[in-house]
């Protein structure tokens, strides 16, 4: 499925439209579950999805007619999404979107409750098909077998390696699970196996 969207589209659209809009852009981006939940008593959930990483994300809308001329979305908005998001809907990414602008304490209130905000500018290069979006929000999902200590086994420079763990850790989640890699064992298996024939 593509779909893409111009700003001067999505502008003209109604609220509800533009539920839809955001729904059909999750799922051409991959989020096969992608539904248009969004009514009274929605509890601050408009889509839903879960993206190919099988995170399920919480977004809410709020289209405004005038674009970046409408009312800003405030802390009031995004305090209801924080409120509901994660404890109502078990969100793992939770998204405010919007056709217009985010005020300067939205903005803060979103970073310090972990919110990803969508404004007029994010919304441009996601509706034109660029990339996904947890791509542009920064909300991708890494993995790996070995801890931050022993990176510096593959990024050889120190200051390289600290660049790189900081670029990825900054105001992020680090979920630390102390299982095995089924990867890995498979591998070194296999491996094995190749040796001893």
């Amino acid at each position: 499925m593509h779909c893409a969207y111009g700003l001067t589209q999505l502008d003209a659209l109604s609220h509800r439209q533009f539920e839809h809009a955001i729904r059909d852009l999750m799922h051409r981006d991959g989020c096969t579950d992608a539904v248009q939940v969004g009514g009274q008593g929605d509890l601050g959930a408009d889509v839903k999805a879960t993206d190919p990483y099988g995170r399920r994300w919480v977004i809410q809308c709020k289209h405004r007619k005038n674009g970046d001329r409408g009312a800003a979305v405030g802390t009031p908005d995004l305090q209801v999404l924080n409120g509901t998001g994660r404890p109502v809907h078990r969100a793992d990414v939770v998204v405010m979107v919007t056709n217009g602008r985010i005020t300067r304490p939205g903005r803060a209130f979103a970073r310090q409750q972990r919110l990803h905000l969508v404004d007029r500018q994010v919304l441009a290069q996601w509706a034109t098909g660029s990339r996904p979006l947890w791509e542009l929000l920064g909300a991708v999902a890494i993995a790996s077998n070995e801890s931050f200590g022993g990176w510096t086994e593959t990024f050889t420079d120190p200051r390289l390696c600290t660049a790189i763990v900081d670029r990825l850790t900054f105001n992020d989640t680090i979920i630390e699970t102390g299982t095995d890699s089924y990867r890995l064992a498979h591998t070194r298996s296999k491996a094995d196996r190749s040796a001893a024939t």
